[in-house]
């Protein structure tokens, strides 16, 4: 099942109030995403109105930053009896609402991811979250997609194919151009795949730094040929002048072949399992191999 995620990236309470406008009437069952320090209660709240899942993404999250999330959820915002991780939608079900991306030094990133789960083990005890301990442990992506026009777009590729085979044993799954989740899928089939740079004449994108992209034709193509568990969308949405036209239009040219999901994400094992975690985090390597941990605004 392929779902549709597409991104914001604002700290304003007024954008991020007038995109919810527009949008979040048909978000029910879908998801919005934005950074931790723009005023998330009125989103949580929203949430709920809604029924949409709440994902949280910053460049930079430091586990002190991390335990702060943690508490001010529960305590400033007044969600001691509701629990975060999961909440109940007035759709019915329920959904994990909390997820986090990461972007610092490795050895600040892995403190953080050890330090969430810790955070959530601990909300779950003293504010009485109701979901498996196990259940928290934060999905890991490799980032392999690049924004960087120095160099040619074959080279780029192979760099990005190196990178998947040192991360790979490391991570859940692979964010991912159309110009390489061929060789991803049919290398790893059983991690997930999220496939984004995608870019449609009707919504033109202002500025655009992402030379790797594929048309919207090309990824629903892309998608169903090689399973994409994900399709990230961000800027044809958000830079469009009617967002709820632009977000219904990528909507219906996906449902035509999948049953999706709707993801507003600013930006970036061997099982194959849903996006269920509470938390995500993205993970790329630097040119030296290291890893290196990154986020996207696609």
């Amino acid at each position: 099942m392929t779902k549709v995620m597409v991104s914001i990236n604002t700290l304003s309470l007024n954008s991020n109030a007038t995109i919810l406008g527009e949008i979040g009437p048909i978000l029910k069952g879908h998801a919005v995403s934005i950074p931790p320090e723009a005023h998330l209660f009125p989103v949580l709240r929203k949430a709920e109105e809604y029924g949409f899942r709440l994902l949280l993404d910053s460049d930079c999250v430091r586990p002190n930053r991390v335990e702060g999330i943690i508490k001010d959820l529960y305590e400033t915002a007044g969600y001691e009896s509701k629990t975060i991780f999961p909440i109940k939608f007035p759709a019915g079900g329920y959904s994990n609402i909390l997820g986090l991306t990461v972007y610092c030094y490795p050895a600040v990133v892995e403190s953080a991811v050890k330090t969430f789960k810790e955070c959530n083990d601990l909300a779950q005890k003293k504010y009485g979250g109701v979901t498996p301990a196990s259940a928290l442990i934060p999905n890991i992506y490799g980032v392999l997609f690049s924004t960087q026009d120095e160099l040619p777009l074959a080279e780029v590729k192979t760099k990005a194919l190196e990178r998947a085979e040192r991360i790979a044993d490391k991570i859940d799954g692979f964010v991912v151009s159309g110009h390489e989740v061929r060789e991803i899928r049919d290398k790893y089939p059983f991690k997930e795949i999220i496939l984004t740079a995608i870019r449609d004449e009707r919504y033109p994108v202002e500025s655009d730094d992402q030379v790797r992209y594929v048309s919207t034709k090309d990824a629903v193509r892309l998608a169903k040929e090689f399973n994409a568990d994900y399709v990230w969308i961000g800027r044809p949405i958000t830079q469009a002048k009617n967002k709820a036209t632009a977000a219904k239009y990528f909507i219906e040219a996906f449902a035509s072949i999948f049953s999706y999901s709707f993801f507003i994400f600013p930006g970036r094992g061997s099982k194959h399992t849903p996006f269920s975690s509470s938390s995500s985090t993205m993970l790329s390597t630097s040119s030296s191999g290291s890893p290196e941990w990154a986020i996207s605004s696609e």
